[in-house]
């Protein structure tokens, strides 16, 4: 059954970015519903110092597109180029946006493609290492921080995390819930996640173990 959800996971995703799971089968916990969402899509990025921040009004977004509700909620936004340009384009005619919704109250995705036809190409395995930043959403003006905590972050409300690599790429962190919250529980600092990158058709996905 987990192998035909994470099947089906994998032929939807198209996204720009890396998208690391804590698990070896699927970060999916819940099955996937069809949404809309009131919200605002935000960029997650590096400035020039290498600090991990949110840009509300990019115009290019090299790290990770997010989208933050207004029930409070912080989901991984993940569809082809023209599918995520039209998401822009329903928020600025006060309109919603729409998709496949995945995952739990740490890990959130939203797919917004309208087809089922990316493949996967190749895959590999690998070790990303870097520092995990929380993301903690601010629902009052649709936005969110980004916050690199030295010690436990599992005291606050369920939030979405970021791993930013000594490469300089920025990716989601995703996976069951339970391990998500290990992660909180330790180091931010430094961390060392191993994962199999699945490449698709617009970008790579990784399921971290």
């Amino acid at each position: 059954m987990m192998k035909a959800i994470l099947a089906s996971l994998l032929s939807l995703m198209l996204g720009f970015f890396i998208v690391i799971s804590v698990s070896t089968t699927s970060f999916a916990e819940k099955e996937e519903l069809q949404e809309e969402i009131e919200g605002n899509i935000l960029c997650v990025d590096r400035d020039s110092d290498g600090n991990i921040i949110v840009d509300e009004k990019y115009t290019e977004c090299n790290g990770v597109l997010v989208v933050v509700s207004s029930n409070g909620k912080i989901y991984t936004l993940t569809g082809s180029k023209e599918d995520i340009r039209k998401q822009h384009r329903n928020i600025k005619d006060n309109d919603k946006i729409r998709g496949q919704v995945y995952g739990n109250l740490r890990a959130w995705l939203i797919d917004v493609s309208r087809s089922d036809s990316g493949e996967v190409e190749k895959s590999e395995s690998k070790t990303i290492k870097g520092d995990i930043y929380c993301l903690l959403p601010n629902t009052y003006k649709l936005s969110a921080r980004a916050l690199l905590s030295s010690s436990s972050c599992s005291g606050l409300p369920p939030h979405s995390h970021v791993i930013s690599t000594r490469e300089g790429e920025v990716y989601p962190v995703v996976g069951p819930e339970e391990k998500i919250v290990e992660i909180e529980k330790n180091p931010k600092n430094d961390v060392l996640l191993k994962g199999k990158l699945r490449y698709n058709e617009s970008g790579i996905v990784i399921y971290a173990f």
